[in-house]
This record gives structure tokens, C-alpha cells and sequence, in this order.
């Protein structure tokens, strides 16, 4: 990922907040996008229980069986949490690859229907070499902004709201006493029976409560980013310290998206053969 991405901190002393902007630097790789597509799959599903689930199975068993692991790809809502779905991948990619942060939970895997949200927190990541835990809100958008309707009537320049929206998620997980995302991740290990990661998570919490970072990315179809998203957030109250704003601009991103997702069955195939 650092041979595809570059990232420069913003100078501007007028912001409430660090802008990490990143960009390509170069042509993204077959070899990443398959990574990228073996993320997608081991974020959805453990691998050794999907070779488990493939194994002996047809290929249009095995092509069906991925692609209902995803929020459907059609016009509408069910198509924006599908891009919402890849975001939080992406990002959590990035954070592990290029950040070195551990993700305790892929939160995705536990969703009860593949073309809803899971309502809390995008990404919840640990950085161990400073003891801190980082709660991350992730937006993607691969079309153009439209401003939203409120009442059966538009809400002038509201499409510039993204990282305000994103913002006012996270104070809300940030600043709770016990987050649903601490809640979440330890009952699900308590219910998969994976008891010392449950004691793990739970000591880390514990011990590492006050060392909160916060951190918004914001993923971007090139053509579509304007600033005014920016300028938006920082109109707003800020109440997290050293908050970052990540901005990551992809040519091409909604093409990028899909072709990954495809990857995905191609990477399961192979892995029914290992």
C-alpha cells in the first residue's frame, strides 16, 4: 500500500484539527487489489471457516455463497452501505499496513443482514507501541454530493456536511462512559467463547480509557472532494484534541470498488484449492 498511496499533513493554522491528505503516487497494483479483495473476504468471514463452508463445493455454490456475504450491488441505499462496507475496509487496511494498528474486532462479520449498517462506531483500532486506542468514522463516497432532504424539502449545501456528520458519530461513541463499541466487541468474544480475548480486550480498555485518539477518514472519489467539507467541519465545536481528518482521493474509486469486490470470489477459489 505505501508503493500506492502518499500522505502529506496540511499546514494551515486556521483548522481545529490535523488534515492528513493522502493520494496515489502511483498505479494500484494487481497484487494489492487482490489484497485489498482477501481483506474484504476475511473482514465479512474467518478464513478457515469459509474454506471450511467451501470446501468440496461447486464454483456456483462458491460464487453465490461470497456474493452473499455483501450488501447487494444495486441503485439505492443498499448500494451506498456496500461502498460504506469497502471504506471501512480500506481504511482499516491502511491503518494496520502504513500506521501499524491492530483491529480487535472486524465489527462486520457480526451484521444480521448484509445491506444494513451495524449502528455504532465504523472502526475501533489499538496502536500498542504508545498504549492507545483510536476510535476511527469512516465515510466514502465514490458519486457526486447531493444536498439531503429534510421534509420533503432539499437542505441547501447539506451535501457538504460529510465530515460534520462523521464528527458529530464519533463524539457521540468518544465521549460516552462505556462505548457500544466497547460493549459490542467484548460480548461477541464472550459468545464465541473466546474468553482470554475477552479478558485481553477488556484489561486494554481498562488500562488505556484516557488515551482516546479520534480520527474521521474521508474517502473520496478524486473528481468529487471540495473543501468545503473541511471548512464545514471546522465551523463546528471540537471537542476531541488532536483530532485527524484523514482525506484519501482515489481516481476511479467506484470502478475500484466493484473490481475488488469481484476479486473476492476468484480469491475464495483459490483459497478451496489450498
Amino acid at each position: 500500500m505505501q508503493d500506492w498511496l502518499e500522505e502529506n499533513e496540511r499546514i494551515c493554522s486556521d483548522l481545529k484539527f490535523k488534515v492528513i491528505d493522502i493520494s496515489e503516487k502511483s498505479e494500484i497494483t494487481e497484487s494489492l487489489e487482490k489484497q485489498i479483495a482477501f481483506e474484504l473476504l476475511q473482514s465479512f468471514y474467518p478464513i478457515e471457516g469459509l474454506k471450511r463452508k467451501i470446501k468440496d463445493k461447486s464454483q456456483e455454490y462458491i460464487e453465490k455463497f461470497v456474493n452473499s456475504l455483501f450488501s447487494p450491488k444495486r441503485q439505492g441505499f443498499d448500494s451506498s452501505v456496500r461502498i460504506g462496507d469497502w471504506g471501512e475496509v480500506l481504511s482499516g487496511l491502511y491503518l494496520q499496513q502504513i500506521k501499524e494498528h491492530e483491529i480487535p474486532l472486524y465489527k462486520i462479520r457480526y451484521k444480521h443482514r448484509n445491506n444494513k449498517s451495524v449502528q455504532m462506531l465504523d472502526l475501533l483500532t489499538f496502536k500498542k507501541d504508545d498504549n492507545s486506542i483510536h476510535f476511527n468514522e469512516i465515510k466514502t463516497r465514490s458519486s457526486a454530493l447531493k444536498d439531503m432532504q429534510k421534509n420533503g424539502k432539499t437542505v441547501p449545501n447539506s451535501k457538504y456536511d460529510v465530515a460534520k456528520n462523521a464528527y458529530e458519530e464519533l463524539i457521540s461513541e468518544y465521549n460516552a462512559d462505556i462505548p457500544l463499541i466497547y460493549s459490542f466487541i467484548s460480548r461477541m468474544f464472550d459468545n464465541n467463547q473466546n474468553y482470554d480475548l475477552a479478558d485481553q480486550f477488556d484489561e486494554y480498555i481498562q488500562k488505556n480509557h484516557s488515551n482516546k485518539k479520534g480520527n474521521i477518514f474521508l474517502l473520496f472519489e478524486k473528481e468529487y472532494w471540495n473543501n468545503e467539507v473541511i471548512d464545514k467541519l471546522n465551523n463546528i465545536e471540537i471537542e476531541i484534541e488532536d483530532l485527524k481528518v484523514i482525506v484519501i482521493l482515489i481516481k476511479d474509486l467506484k470502478s475500484l470498488i466493484e473490481k475488488t469486490y469481484q476479486l473476492t470470489i476468484d480469491i475464495a477459489k483459490e483459497l478451496k484449492n489450498e
